[in-house]
């Protein structure tokens, strides 16, 4: 069975193009899910080259429309890479809106949005700008 989950990562407040989209190593998840994750550079790998395979781009939303196909986006990327860090959005591009959201801080993460089977991330559908992420990442570089 497939999950949606949402993972955290906090936005600088300056110019972004690339992202740190999902953590290499142990992530975990807060609130009402305690579900684990673990991310290596086989399936990380293997994340970005299904994304580049992709036709169209992920889109980027605002964390109160994350729940809504049709919601207005905030954002596109489809480039991704591995990293020793792990899996890189590398051509983010942010709507106007949310430049102005994120330079006033009234957003302050990204909390990237993939389909998983078991702990196992398999599939990165999107990013949302939220202030409430619900994945925390346990450890770096495993």
């Amino acid at each position: 069975m497939f999950e949606q989950v949402s993972a955290e990562f906090f936005i600088p407040a300056k110019a972004i193009s690339t992202v740190l989209a999902l953590p290499m190593g142990r992530f975990n998840s807060v609130g009402s899910r305690t579900d684990n994750f673990y991310l290596n550079e086989h399936v990380g790998r293997s994340l970005a080259s299904a994304a580049t395979e992709k036709k169209l781009p992920s889109k980027v939303v605002l964390g109160s429309d994350e729940d809504k196909e049709d919601a207005p986006a905030a954002g596109w990327f489809k480039g991704l890479v591995w990293s020793p860090a792990g899996l890189v959005i590398t051509d983010l591009m942010l709507t106007k809106r949310a430049q102005e959201l994120i330079a006033n801080r009234e957003y302050i993460y990204f909390a990237p949005v993939f389909y998983a089977n078991a702990e196992i991330p398999n599939d990165l559908i999107g990013l949302v700008l939220t202030n409430n992420p619900q994945l925390r990442r346990l450890a770096y570089g495993r």
